[in-house]
């Protein structure tokens, strides 16, 4: 065998040890990549106000890359359709979806001092006639359950003004703008305001919200567990 032939035996040896080895190398790229899961979690706005702890959650689970998005509802409901995502927390039923409720919050008005309203204990849907209102935009599940439930009483609430944020809605209420309509979040109420609950018994249900498809899911399984923990946790407070 001639030196070249030689040369050339050893030059393919070594190539093939060297795509080998790079091999190797991307199979474990590859492997510490998939150990790392990416888990996407849903939120129709302004519902993380009614989860305290939702980032212990996040900080818990590092064995996943998780993405949290919030949306309008019914954008976050659609898109779990599409598997645009692996769970939300969304609100209100839809029997597309597998659900489970796992929040109930009293839907109510929060009320400036001077107001002639300021120390009611319940308002009816009847009261808010002839009243200038803060809501939720024209997207959120409860303006549209607000609009429904005042044509019901044959009247169109007068809406001054419209946010995507609850504590902007707190905001201009307690700067005399208006009565804010929002659900309760139990935490500690500005100067001068006073939450009023609907009578009725008017909620804001909120459902932790999956397509069959990904009941086999672990970040759908664990946030699942999680919630039910979080929710027997509140109801002994």
């Amino acid at each position: 065998m001639s030196h070249l032939v030689i040369f050339l035996v050893l030059c393919y040896t070594k190539e093939k040890k060297f795509v080998r080895r790079l091999e190797i190398l991307q199979n474990k790229v590859m492997e510490a990549k998939s150990a790392t899961q990416t888990f996407e979690l849903l939120l129709a706005n302004g519902v993380y106000r009614a989860f305290d702890h939702i980032g212990d959650f996040v900080l818990t689970h590092k064995e996943f890359n998780i993405c949290v998005m919030e949306n309008e509802n019914q954008e976050a409901v659609e898109k779990l359709l599409t598997q645009k995502g692996d769970c939300g927390l969304v609100i209100g039923r839809d029997d597309r979806l597998q659900q489970e409720i796992v929040a109930q919050l009293p839907i109510g008005l929060w009320i400036y001092q001077g107001h002639p309203y300021y120390e009611c204990k319940e308002i009816s849907i009847c009261m808010l006639k002839d009243q200038n209102l803060l809501s939720m935009n024209e997207h959120s599940r409860i303006y549209i359950d607000l609009v429904s439930a005042c044509k019901s009483e044959h009247f169109i609430p007068n809406i001054r003004m419209f946010a995507t944020d609850g504590e902007a809605l707190e905001g201009f209420c307690a700067a005399g703008v208006g009565l804010a309509i929002s659900p309760y979040f139990f935490q500690e109420a500005r100067k001068n305001l006073r939450f009023v609950p609907f009578s009725g018994g008017y909620t804001w249900d909120i459902y932790m919200s999956w397509i069959k498809e990904k009941s086999q899911n672990q970040g759908v399984k664990l946030m699942r567990e999680w919630l039910k923990k979080e929710r027997k946790s509140n109801e002994k407070i």
